[in-house]
């Protein structure tokens, strides 16, 4: 790719000389031509269905991905949710994850800082407690290995949220994990401060419960 400058290293995609393929044609791909259209230089759709190849979509006609060529000046997005399968084709063509080759979530952070300067996050987890209802063998958060459970003071977790977005703007999902976070006392707590304090920040609040235990009252109302 072509230089980038500290600080602006992802200034490239937004150039006209830079050449957009989308990988995506279903809705995903189609909202995201029908958005991006007017900010990106989009030369080029492409589908892996065999059924999708040579229809219209919006202004543009899909093409199969075999026709992808990689070049200095081409950046490829995936506007499905495929990258994991569809990023070792691209690489063995020469396109690099993070340089020229795109998952479409990653980029529209990338979107939002550099067009909106807003620092956008896709999810922060927040451990408030190691106390748990149950002892499953395995565990997925080590849980039952802990022979003395500690919980996060409520006045860490309340300051470690404030440092968070003292640098992020947004942050689609926020999730509160134990152990088994509806143990934790001031649960509640947390939640009316993220609510009162950032709620046009966090696009979704999420308690991660096993469920063995029936949320307060007081939780329900606030959620």
């Amino acid at each position: 790719m072509k230089k980038r400058f500290q600080g602006r290293e992802f200034e490239y995609l937004f150039r006209q000389d830079t050449k957009i393929i989308l990988w995506g044609s279903a809705n995903i791909g189609l909202r995201f031509l029908d958005f991006y259209a007017k900010h990106l230089n989009i030369v080029k759709l492409c589908d892996g269905s065999t059924e999708k190849v040579g229809t219209q979509v919006g202004y543009m006609m899909v093409s199969d991905p075999s026709e992808i060529v990689y070049d200095e000046s081409t950046v490829v997005i995936v506007t499905c949710s495929f990258y994991q399968e569809i990023r070792p084709i691209l690489e063995a063509k020469g396109f690099r994850h993070h340089v020229s080759l795109f998952y479409y979530d990653d980029f529209e952070e990338i979107y939002r800082l550099y067009i909106h300067g807003k620092l956008c996050s896709h999810r922060i987890d927040i451990s408030l407690t190691e106390r748990c209802t149950l002892k499953c063998r395995d565990c997925n958060m080590w849980m039952t290995h802990f022979r003395e459970p500690k919980e996060q003071p409520v006045e860490d977790v309340l300051n470690d949220i404030d440092l968070y977005f003292s640098t992020v703007d947004f942050v689609r999902e926020m999730e509160l994990l134990g152990g088994e976070p509806l143990l934790y006392a001031d649960i509640a707590k947390v939640f009316r401060y993220v609510r009162e304090v950032y709620t046009e920040r966090v696009g979704k609040l999420v308690l991660f419960t096993n469920g063995t235990l029936l949320p307060s009252q007081e939780l329900l109302e606030l959620m």
